[in-house]
């Protein structure tokens, strides 16, 4: 509906842009008056002001919005009320940030209009702190290089006072808005072209947002105080949104602070396997549990963000030694985990970014510690049906395809002994006859086209004799039960390439 009503006005304006401007200057100036006065007129009005920007000439625009602003300033200074003059500050930093050719135009008003917001970010009235951190975001968006740029007279950036003051707004933030505040940020150092100034503001930006860890949090973390390890858990996301906004120039910092936590997951385990390890059966979730677990999940995150984006342009902190050293405890809880039943389809996820993203000197090694500690634990969840544990099956059956296509040779050496070796590839091919089965589309598709990958690759003779001897009867049954089941016509040509 909005969307529609913007077009329409956008058309009206067009047609007589001077006569636009009188009526919506006409029916702000209503507003001076006690009795027209109404906070849902106000934010009609400039949520109309916002809508036409980019409409008229930059001269003729200016024109307008100083116009608007003085009526707005003015109306600030007649009404009484914290609320009133809340709703009219928000509405000013709304138009205001629906008109970055304005501010991009006009540096010292685009530098006033920063200091206000960073002021609206330490009010506490409900709602002013939300309107800071969006005009924040927005005008970050629409203003970076702006605001990363130098202004005559050699007048140093405003990201620099941006980068000072955010210690001190941070903490009357919110989770949400901390969020929002850091991608306005990032949109701005993005802009930035020359890499070693960008490192030195990423740099600070690391140092601010993790300064709390490394001189309070740290040394208090084996208390299990709540307001402790909630806090990590902040840090670690936010952490994980910056890396995911600015991502490889953020992973140089990264690496270096994943290696002061990778030992705070397996401790969070531990804490959980513990109470349910001592009668055997899973207890019910007490608030320390629930935090522990979010602890586990944000560190994965973060690591996530790394292995995404980190890349061979920038020498990266953690080695291949350093995730095989992670990584092996990380599994033998996830093993035992789910023997006591507790599910953790994040662990198979970030499995799964480690097996595409970490370029491997030691493939065959990894694969077998990956494949030995979570293969059978994760297939007991979900091999009686096919509805439970979606997210846990979906990631199994995305580690199957990795391991199909991109690591073929090394499912033949999943063991030493060849024996078991065999009977881990067979354990493969079944878990791919019952993907296929699945009434998931994605699942069942992604299944077949492993299959057929298995039998285009196998190119030794021996290797084909044995696993068309082996597996052939068993394939063909079940491929003509779900040919004719109703269930997978979408797969219906994965079925015939198959088959013959």
């Amino acid at each position: 509906l909005y969307k529609k009503i913007k077009k329409v006005l956008n058309i009206l304006v067009q047609l007589d842009r001077k006569f636009a401007q009188h009526i919506i200057l006409k029916k702000l100036s209503l507003q001076f008056e006690k009795k027209n006065w109404s906070r849902k007129k106000l934010n009609t009005i400039c949520w109309s002001v916002g809508s036409i920007s980019g409409i008229f000439p930059l001269e003729e625009e200016k024109n307008f919005l100083v116009n608007i602003i003085k009526d707005l300033l003015y109306l600030c200074e007649l009404k009484k009320g914290k609320d009133n003059k809340a709703v009219i500050a928000s509405n000013i930093m709304f138009v205001v940030g629906a008109y970055p050719q304005f501010l991009q135009h006009h540096w010292k008003f685009l530098k006033t209009v920063l200091e206000k917001l960073f002021e609206f970010m330490r009010e506490s009235h409900p709602g002013v702190q939300d309107m800071a951190c969006d005009t924040f975001l927005k005008i970050g968006k629409s203003c970076a290089k702006k605001i990363s740029s130098f202004f005559e007279n050699d007048q140093p950036p405003l990201i620099e006072n941006i980068i000072n003051k955010i210690e001190e707004v941070m903490i009357f933030l919110e989770f949400r808005q901390k969020a929002q505040l850091l991608e306005g940020l990032s949109s701005i150092l993005i802009s930035i072209e020359n890499f070693a100034q960008k490192k030195f503001y990423i740099s600070k930006i690391f140092e601010l947002l993790n300064k709390e860890w490394f001189t309070s949090l740290k040394p208090n973390l084996f208390t299990k105080k709540i307001e402790v390890l909630s806090q990590i858990s902040i840090i670690l996301k936010l952490n994980q949104h910056l890396g995911d906004f600015l991502k490889s120039p953020y992973n140089i910092f990264l690496g270096n602070f994943l290696k002061e936590t990778f030992f705070i997951y397996s401790w969070a385990s531990e804490q959980i396997l513990g109470r349910n390890s001592i009668s055997n059966k899973i207890k019910s979730e007490t608030k320390q549990d629930v935090i522990f677990k979010n602890l586990k999940k944000d560190i994965l995150g973060v690591i996530r963000v790394y292995l995404l984006y980190c890349t061979s342009d920038f020498n990266n902190s953690l080695t291949e030694g350093d995730f095989q050293k992670f990584i092996e405890p990380i599994l033998s809880i996830y093993e035992t985990s789910s023997n006591l039943g507790i599910k953790d389809p994040d662990i198979l996820g970030f499995c799964n970014i480690i097996l595409k993203r970490l370029k491997l000197s030691n493939k065959t090694e990894m694969v077998r510690v990956i494949f030995s500690h979570t293969f059978l634990p994760s297939l007991k969840f979900i091999e009686t049906n096919f509805e439970e544990n979606l997210e846990l099956r979906k990631n199994f059956f995305d580690l199957v395809e990795i391991l199909v296509f991109d690591f073929f040779a090394e499912i033949f050496k999943l063991d030493n002994t060849s024996s078991k070796a065999e009977t881990s590839f067979e354990l493969i091919v079944h878990s791919l006859i019952w993907g296929f089965k699945h009434p998931d589309h994605l699942i069942s598709k992604n299944s077949l086209e492993s299959l057929l990958q298995i039998t285009t690759s196998l190119t030794q003779k021996s290797l084909r004799q044995y696993f068309f001897f082996k597996f052939t009867k068993t394939i063909l049954n079940d491929l003509f039960a779900v040919m004719i089941d109703g269930l997978h016509f979408s797969c219906f040509k994965l079925h015939c390439k198959l088959f013959f």
